[in-house]
């Protein structure tokens, strides 16, 4: 009976810590593990483990606007804010939760990403910029990511992605332009459901 208030004590100490830290943005679940995203620009990621104990993973700049279990020992985590200083230019992340290490889901590559930002600021709806910048292993306004049917498919405000494991790169699956796709998830097979916010009038 005390193991059980035992752990019943360690759940409240972590409930109490995650409500004090606030600022929520992002959430994910995995056999009754959950890890949360807190905090802009200054992010902290927390897991709270099944034993009722809450851990922090890690805690550096940035903006996390989505998460998702890869496998049990890792998460894919969707970082809106460039080397926590810039908005809307993102990456995508593979976090090790055991020790908190993470490196970049895609390939990265430094030049060809400063030339490819360089004419993106220039002009953000330019296709062929935005073409280079995920080719350079960069997102813009990546919003969400999800696994289904062995597949991960991540969001960008515009368009809709998919992540190819064996050459490590983004690939757009949607032939239009969205307004403001903020959301996606597994439904059935082959099938996606996407969430797109329209400004009301």
């Amino acid at each position: 009976m005390r193991k059980e208030e035992q752990r019943s004590t360690f759940t409240l100490n972590a409930v109490k810590t995650l409500v004090c830290a606030g600022n929520f943005s992002a959430v994910t679940v995995r056999n009754g593990r959950v890890v949360v995203a807190s905090g802009k620009p200054l992010v902290q990621l927390y897991s709270l483990e099944l034993s009722g104990n809450l851990r922090r993973i890690q805690k550096r700049r940035g903006w996390i606007r989505s998460l998702a279990f890869a496998d049990d020992g890792h998460v894919i985590a969707v970082d809106c804010r460039l080397l926590g200083i810039k908005d809307g230019l993102g990456i995508i992340w593979r976090i090790k939760l055991l020790n908190g290490k993470r490196k970049p889901l895609g390939h990265v590559h430094p030049l060809s990403a400063v030339r490819a930002l360089r004419d993106f600021w220039r002009s953000p709806e330019n296709l062929t910029h935005r073409e280079r910048l995920l080719a350079a292993g960069l997102l813009s306004w990546p919003t969400d990511v999800c696994f289904h049917d062995g597949n991960c498919y991540v969001a960008e405000a515009r368009r809709l992605l998919r992540f190819d494991p064996r050459e490590r790169i983004f690939d757009p699956r949607t032939d239009r332009l969205f307004f403001n796709l903020v959301a996606v998830c597994g439904w059935r097979s082959n099938n996606l459901l996407l969430l797109e916010h329209v400004l009301g009038r």
